[in-house]
């Protein structure tokens, strides 16, 4: 999986094909989160107890998808980046990332530079602890 946004129909995730869900975003990572014997609000917990941090936190599904928020989840437009499958990222204006795929594919991210350079090295360092 590459990334997750909100549509008006629930949910677009992008993997090798763009797959338009009908659920709520926190309901899809809910039930991926269960597959691997805990709830997203248990998952989110311990990635703050990890990270001994209170703010937004990547999420751990499993060792392959590790999802970095660029937003609160409540948000229209947060976007979710798997960590895993992320090549390179580089600003390319004022407050928009270009992230490129292990698969060359890209897509652009409405969030600072430095908010997610943030949120990748918290991921890359929850990622080690728990692979």
């Amino acid at each position: 999986m590459k990334y997750i946004e909100k549509c008006s129909e629930g949910i677009v995730v992008l993997n090798d094909a763009e797959t338009v869900l009908n659920f709520s975003l926190k309901r899809y990572l809910n039930e991926e989160c269960l597959k691997y014997g805990s709830t997203y609000e248990g998952r989110v917990h311990a990635a703050k107890y990890l990270n001994k941090t209170k703010g937004l936190v990547p999420l751990y599904v499993n060792p392959k998808v590790v999802w970095i928020f660029t937003k609160n989840i409540r948000e229209w437009d947060v976007e979710l980046i798997n960590y895993c499958s992320i090549l390179s990222f580089r600003e390319i204006e004022y407050k928009q990332v270009l992230v490129i795929f292990d698969d060359f594919t890209e897509c652009t991210l409405n969030v600072s530079f430095n908010r997610f350079m943030k949120q990748y090295n918290i991921a890359k360092a929850l990622h080690q602890v728990l692979l």
